[in-house]
């Protein structure tokens, strides 16, 4: 594994594009055999940028962080497979909840058809981007951005656990050989609260929804993997360009690299458990 202590830009960018490059190839390899990949999770987590990286079209140090922009449409990103192999795509239906009856229904049954042997979940502890709307006319503002954003953190994490029931019941239909790994984005924004996150994802009701979903498949059948990670250093910002939350002070992009790391270290070791 890389060094973890590289002191500048370009050497953290040239170890985590390595990195990339072995992963890619493991894409290649056995995606063109075994199937898809689906990324799945509410809208504002940072499911389109995961997307980017893993297919090669985003470079984290490079390219500079976008803004938010709703997807209307499933979204389908391509890795070009090796000579005489299909392209490995990975597929992202759009996460706001008024977009889920007409995008979602599609890919979940092709879940439960063992159509996806890969599952990526990406949620983000409630700090889902908020897009163009003002704060003023979101349902969770009563008239103070602290009370809206105590109010809106706490709806959208009830989201990301019923999003997880979703996908879990479909994944029990599935009698194939399938993982399911949780991405948990926006660490810069969470990182002074990592001990509250570490309890909500691993306990209560999402953590009982993990629990419920690995008795309920076959250990030789099914992999469970967590992760958290940064994609992008961002503050948490409205429209209007209110003020939500600043990035941690103190998160850097040395932590950024390392939450990647262990985005990467996980698929590989996914990859080990595939070739089991």
């Amino acid at each position: 594994m890389p060094d973890m202590t590289l002191s500048t830009i370009w050497d953290n960018r040239k170890a985590i594009a390595e990195m990339l490059r072995a992963l890619h190839a493991w894409f290649v390899d056995r995606y063109a055999q075994k199937g898809n990949i689906l990324i799945i999770g509410a809208g504002g987590t940072g499911k389109s940028t995961l997307c980017r990286i893993l297919s090669g079209k985003y470079d984290f140090l490079l390219d500079s962080a976008e803004s938010y922009e709703e997807s209307i449409g499933v979204e389908l990103q391509t890795r070009p497979g090796k000579a005489g192999q299909p392209a490995i795509t990975f597929l992202v239906p759009p996460g706001q909840e008024h977009r889920r009856n007409a995008t979602w229904a599609e890919p979940l049954a092709a879940l439960a058809d063992g159509e996806f042997s890969g599952i990526i979940l990406v949620s983000s502890y409630g700090y889902h981007s908020l897009g163009d709307v003002p704060i003023e006319q979101n349902q969770f503002y009563r008239g103070h951005k602290d009370q809206f954003l105590r109010e809106y953190l706490e709806a959208m994490r009830h989201d990301e656990t019923a999003i997880l029931k979703i996908v879990a019941s479909q994944m029990k239909k599935n009698s194939k050989k399938q993982w399911l790994f949780s991405v948990v984005t926006k660490q810069d924004l969470w990182w002074a609260e990592r001990d509250a996150v570490n309890a909500f994802y691993g306990g209560g009701p999402f953590g009982n929804e993990v629990a419920h979903l690995k008795t309920s498949l076959k250990p030789s059948d099914f992999r469970y993997e967590s992760a958290f990670a940064c994609l992008t250093i961002s503050n948490f910002a409205a429209a209007s360009g209110t003020m939500l939350k600043f990035a941690t002070a103190g998160f850097d992009q040395q932590l950024q690299v390392k939450s990647l790391h262990k985005v990467i270290d996980v698929v590989n070791a996914l990859k080990t458990w595939e070739a089991q």
